[in-house]
């Protein structure tokens, strides 16, 4: 099984389209959208390219990157989940984005959803019996990842496409943005969810973005909250907290 690597979401924004949310609220969709989508595909390309050499033998490191996998797992099915609930529920103005964006807008699709448990419960069967894992099962399971990232990209051609604003206030566009971001905050684990995207995040290539908004009391709580889990974090591509790249080797 060949896996097209790497797998990235362009995204073009100016230095401001992460602030002033309602004055810009479609840039701001679109960067919050694409930045979080292409730290999953970060997460995945990692796991494709580790999980034919992990095994057993790799004793605590295995049992690591078991539950590596699973975040990922976990993390995707929130953003989907969190997608779902942002283009097809019904917004201040009473209007549904589904209704005019099409249903591409929303990739929460059930199959995809139950391709991800699949993910995540075998993952934590392996990092339970490691002796029982076999990479080809691993890969077999993953075998929707190319599915995933064309229904994600086709939601992205749907944003784009102008109809956004024509439709919804910006206003009211930005406070849908805040409230998502909200809700995905308040539906997950901190301390699973922000050193995940700290650690697949390029920020060296995005420098004049700033993202994800720490407040200076949250950067002092980040090495104990990165510590939580911090055997899952050395197989992301970056150091959540030093943002250097991290070797596979």
């Amino acid at each position: 099984m060949v896996f097209k690597l790497p797998r990235m979401f362009s995204v073009c924004v100016g230095p401001h389209s992460l602030t002033h949310a309602g004055s810009r609220a479609k840039a701001h969709l679109i960067t919050l959208n694409t930045f979080m989508k292409n730290t999953l595909l970060r997460a995945l390309n990692r796991i494709t390219e580790l999980c034919p050499v992990m095994n057993e033998n790799h004793g605590a490191a295995f049992v690591s990157f078991m539950g590596y996998v699973a975040t990922f797992a976990e993390m995707s099915s929130l953003h989907l989940q969190g997608d779902e609930r942002f283009f097809v529920l019904p917004n201040a103005q009473g209007k549904k984005l589904v209704d005019f964006l099409g249903t591409a807008c929303n990739p929460n699709v059930g199959y995809l959803q139950s391709k991800l448990k699949d993910v995540e419960k075998k993952s934590r069967e392996w990092r339970k019996a490691p002796t029982c894992y076999n990479s080809q099962d691993m890969l077999s399971i993953l075998s929707f990842s190319d599915e995933l990232v064309e229904i994600m990209s086709k939601q992205l051609d749907c944003i784009q496409n102008g109809k956004i604003e024509k439709e919804i206030d910006d206003e009211i566009l930005g406070a849908m943005v805040q409230e998502n971001v909200h809700w995905i905050g308040k539906t997950s684990d901190i301390a699973i969810l922000l050193p995940f995207i700290l650690s697949h995040h390029d920020s060296n290539s995005n420098s004049c973005l700033n993202w994800p908004t720490i407040s200076p009391e949250g950067r002092a709580e980040l090495p104990q909250i990165v510590n939580v889990h911090a055997d899952i974090w050395k197989f992301a591509p970056f150091h959540p907290i030093t943002k250097e790249a991290q070797s596979l080797s």
